[in-house]
Formats: C-alpha cells, sequence, structure tokens
C-alpha cells in the first residue's frame, strides 16, 4: 500500500517542475516548445567572475573570461539533459538550443514523454 502512494507522490514532483500551461498545451498538441531554466542559473559562474575580476588588465580579457564560465557553467549544468535528448529517437524533438548568457535550454517538438524523462532530472 506505501509503495503506490510513493509513486503517486514521485509523479507529482516530477509534474511540479512542468508549467501548467504545458500540460493544457499538450491536451490538445502532440509536441510542444518549452524553454528549461536549470537550477542555479548561471550564478556561480557570475559570481566566480565577480571575484576573479581584478586579475584582468584590461577589458577584452575579462569578458573573454567571463563568456567562458558561463559556457563551461552551461556545459555542466545541462549536461544530463543534452545525454537525455541525443539518447531519444528523432521523431521526439526536432531542434535544441541552448544560450550561455541565461544557461536555458529551448528544445522545440519536444512531447509528453521527452517533457516527464526531463522533470525526474535533478
Amino acid at each position: 500500500m506505501v509503495k503506490p502512494t510513493f509513486i503517486a507522490a514521485f509523479a507529482a514532483l516530477t509534474t511540479a517542475k512542468i508549467a501548467p500551461s504545458v500540460h493544457r498545451h499538450l491536451e490538445s498538441n502532440e509536441d510542444v516548445d518549452v524553454v528549461i531554466e536549470f537550477q542555479g542559473g548561471n550564478q556561480r559562474a557570475l559570481e566566480a567572475a565577480r571575484l576573479e575580476r581584478a586579475s584582468f588588465n584590461d577589458r577584452g580579457s575579462n569578458i573573454a573570461h567571463v563568456r567562458s564560465l558561463l559556457e563551461s557553467n552551461m556545459e555542466t549544468s545541462q549536461r544530463a539533459a543534452v545525454e537525455l535528448l541525443s539518447s531519444q529517437p528523432e521523431a521526439f524533438t526536432t531542434r535544441v538550443e541552448s544560450f550561455y548568457i541565461n544557461g536555458n535550454m529551448h528544445v522545440y517538438g519536444a512531447n509528453r514523454l521527452v517533457l516527464d524523462e526531463l522533470a525526474k532530472l535533478d
């Protein structure tokens, strides 16, 4: 009896990560375009850049370093999602774009199965 409760609670937890508007859209459509926001965003990279700012002599070097930190943070935070999406058949998603400036990922044409799997990621 405890096990079904746990499964229902887990299902509720994963759906809580998905906006209600996405669920409504999927009721009448097979797929949806979504923006995935990753936990922590790019705050760690920006904080590291702020702390290291004094070590650069010119603005160009500082900008290049900030960009490098943001890109590295994006790759690290999105690794599990990228692996999951690349393991799905091509029919599930049509296109994925990642943005280092805010750390978000845009997934175009994701279906309910893909979204449920993405919601299970930490």
